[in-house]
């Protein structure tokens, strides 16, 4: 009995010391359990960031422009090569991810179709459409420049001329003429400039050469920061008598005499009218005009010595 009884109590002995021996080990095992999970998850993340940096994009392939479907709305964005244009809907849109599937895709938007429907249309249309008939013209044409030739008239302004055509057609909505005019301040402008002005410049230097003697009147004046010469003619006709023309206004910054001189012969020149036919000068009476010595006027009798001097007209 005392040997089965100190048999048993080493076993008991034993026994402890193994599972003590285990609770010491538990701790261990634990951490390195979390090392390799650690060590798991931060392979997994560096083999989706190696996979992420390795994926390739689409870029736009030129070759795409040649397709038949494709060649009538799109072109290469220079910019960005993952990017495409459509001309249609005038937009970039992504290839990146899908390259010709993604062009495909655009082609079946609803807004794409749309535009491109609108656009197939307008290409449809004759050059004719958008001419009228000669007499409708012709009769748009008159109205046009008797509207600009009223407005410079009675001095009113290129932006009131284009509210007057806004207002005509408004009131005229049943006339053809006045719902297809146009005359907005740009193209006012380009009639009174390119057209009614060397018409009339025109008709006066013919009267002028007709009748042979004019004189001629200038005076400085500003307009903002620039000093402007006006160059009026005075001449005599039988069918209205003494006319009064504007035929220049230059920008001349200098007011000496000899600058007005070189002026008035440039505007005379440049119309083709003989300055011997000059018969007196107006202007106002100052030295740089009609001084003693040295004179606008002084010059030109140097010239001409049967010039008269006038008055400011």
């Amino acid at each position: 009995m005392a040997i089965h009884s100190s048999i048993q109590l080493d076993v008991e002995i034993i026994e402890e010391e193994e599972s003590s021996n285990e609770i010491e080990y538990e701790p261990a095992a634990a951490s390195k359990n979390s090392n390799s999970i650690s060590r798991l998850s931060s392979n997994t993340m560096e083999k989706k960031t190696i996979s992420s940096k390795s994926k390739r994009y689409c870029k736009f392939n030129k070759e795409w422009i040649k397709i038949s479907k494709y060649a009538s709305f799109l072109q290469e964005c220079r910019s960005d090569s993952s990017l495409a244009h459509c001309c249609v809907c005038k937009s970039n849109f992504s290839i990146a991810n899908g390259g010709k599937y993604l062009i495909d895709r655009h082609l079946e938007q609803a807004s794409h179709k749309r535009l491109a429907a609108i656009e197939a249309e307008n290409k449809s249309r004759l050059m004719f459409d958008f001419i009228h008939p000669p007499s409708q013209l012709t009769s748009m044409i008159a109205a046009e420049l008797t509207l600009v030739y009223h407005g410079i008239r009675h001095a009113h302004s290129y932006n009131s001329q284009s509210c007057t055509v806004d207002v005509s057609k408004k009131l005229f909505h049943d006339s053809t003429i006045a719902k297809n005019i146009s005359c907005g301040r740009t193209k006012a402008r380009e009639l009174a400039v390119n057209v009614l002005a060397p018409y009339f410049s025109s008709k006066i230097i013919k009267a002028i050469n007709q009748n042979h003697f004019y004189s001629l009147s200038f005076d400085a004046s500003n307009k903002g920061h620039k000093k402007m010469f006006p160059f009026i003619i005075n001449y005599f006709t039988m069918e209205r008598g003494i006319v009064r023309s504007v035929i220049e206004v230059i920008e001349q910054p200098h007011e000496t005499a000899n600058h007005v001189v070189a002026s008035l012969r440039e505007v005379l020149e440049m119309n083709n009218i003989d300055i011997k036919k000059m018969t007196s000068i107006g202007a106002d009476n100052t030295n740089v005009n009609y001084g003693q010595y040295h004179s606008a006027f002084s010059l030109l009798k140097s010239d001409f010595p049967n010039l008269i001097k006038g008055s400011s007209f």
